[in-house]
This record gives C-alpha cells, sequence and structure tokens, in this order.
C-alpha cells in the first residue's frame, strides 16, 4: 500500500536504460545496422519499459495479500507459445523452431497453498513472461562472429 502512496519518478530510468543497454552492446562488439534501425530499438525498448513499469505496479500495488512467483525464461530455451508471450511476433515464419534470447517482461505466477495438510503448493498463472526470440534481434544488431555458437547454445 505504501508503494502505491510513494511512487517514485520514472522521467529519466527510460533513458538511462536505453544509455545503458547500449553501453552494454558496445562492450559486446554488437554493432548496430542503421541509424533506422537504432531508432526502431528505441522505440521497441520504450513499449519494454511500459511492461516494466506494468509489473511493478501488479506485484507492489495491486496485489498485496498473495505470495507470488516471477517467472523468466532462461537465455537459449526453446520458445513455448504456451508457456511464454513473443514481445514481437510480426514477421515471424510459423512452424519453425525458436530460441529465447532474452526475457523482457516477467511472468508472475500465484502461490495455491494445498488444499490437503500434505498437499504440495499449486501455482496460478497471472501473466505470461515476454520473450524476446533470436530472430527478432538480428534483425536489428549482428552479433559478433565469437559469439554465435556460444549464444545459440544458450551460453551467454
Amino acid at each position: 500500500m505504501t508503494r502505491a502512496q510513494l511512487r517514485p519518478e520514472t522521467n529519466t530510468w527510460l533513458i538511462e536504460l536505453n544509455r545503458e543497454l547500449r553501453e552494454v552492446l558496445m562492450t559486446a562488439f554488437w554493432q548496430v545496422k542503421s541509424e533506422d534501425a537504432l531508432r526502431s530499438f528505441d522505440a521497441r525498448l520504450e513499449a519494454i519499459f511500459k511492461y516494466v513499469l506494468n509489473i511493478r505496479m501488479a506485484i507492489g500495488e495491486e496485489v498485496t495479500s498473495a505470495d507470488i512467483e516471477v517467472r523468466v525464461v532462461p537465455p537459449g530455451s526453446p520458445f513455448n507459445k504456451a508457456q511464454m508471450e513473443d514481445e514481437y511476433p510480426e514477421d515471424k515464419p510459423e512452424g519453425q523452431p525458436e530460441v529465447v534470447i532474452a526475457t523482457t517482461g516477467m511472468g508472475l505466477w500465484r502461490v495455491v497453498p494445498p488444499s490437503a495438510p500434505n498437499g504440495s503448493l499449486a501455482y496460478a498463472h497471472i501473466l505470461s513472461p515476454k520473450i524476446v526470440l533470436e530472430s527478432t534481434m538480428t534483425t536489428y544488431v549482428e552479433r559478433p562472429a565469437a559469439s554465435k555458437s556460444a549464444w545459440q547454445d544458450g551460453r551467454d
């Protein structure tokens, strides 16, 4: 309830996140394909940031009396449409196996207490994790040649 009353200013969060993400990409020797690709990437980052704020509100303000667990998808995991949501589904060929490279929006599960004294915990789905697929990222930037196989194996 305190979080709902004392929201921090988020005006500079997106600018800082954008700057820091560019520094990470430069450190990893990723190269931007064009200025248009950079602007498009920035616009998508803003959409991702909106989801971060929504999750923050859902966890800290809207759900006040339940145990919640965060669900993320490890990089290198195969994409499973039933368990995760592709952040950028446009222009994707159907039926081809895809690899997750990052979780952009955390999923949420509510812990359901066991109905019997010796029963196990169950989970109720609240929000699917949002992910970025390898094919989406390679639309905007080129991978360094040395990391291609490691990335595909899920070790980057």
